[in-house]
């Protein structure tokens, strides 16, 4: 691929530094819900289904899916677009896509201060945060011109 536009760099820098904060917002969460419930500070409400830590675990994984094929529900520009209806495009999938996994991870988080059950809300929200690394932004997914 030739060497990206100016305006092409402007916004996969704009975006790396959306992307950066919603990541960092899933760790620093799920930090603070690993301490709460390893030091004690937060226990679990009693008389819970045992079913929900799993429920609230597949409502997760369906989000972070739901990302993966984001791009093909939204109406990608034809390659002679100009770039910047390209780069809309791209800003549009990319954010909602990240905005997905972390709502994913989010819930699943949720789901361990609910459940106590720390072992598959973590796995949830290690998974939203691989497919936000492997869904970088970069100059390659615009393919313009």
């Amino acid at each position: 691929m030739r060497n990206p536009s100016e305006a092409v760099q402007a916004h996969l820098r704009q975006l790396g530094i959306i992307c950066f904060g919603i990541l960092m917002g899933v760790v620093i969460l799920g930090a603070v819900v690993w301490y709460l419930l390893s030091s004690g500070s937060f226990s679990p409400p009693e008389g819970l289904p045992a079913y929900l830590g799993l429920l609230f675990n597949l409502v997760a994984l369906v989000a972070i899916l739901t990302a993966f094929f984001l791009p093909r529900l939204f109406n990608r520009p034809p390659r002679e677009a100009d770039e910047g209806e390209t780069i809309a495009w791209h800003r549009t999938t990319t954010i909602v896509g990240f905005a997905l996994r972390e709502g994913g991870a989010l819930i699943a988080l949720v789901g361990v201060l609910l459940t106590g059950e720390m072992a598959g809300g973590f796995t949830m929200a290690g998974l939203a945060l691989v497919a936000m690394v492997l869904a970088w932004p970069r100059a390659d997914q615009l393919e313009v011109g």
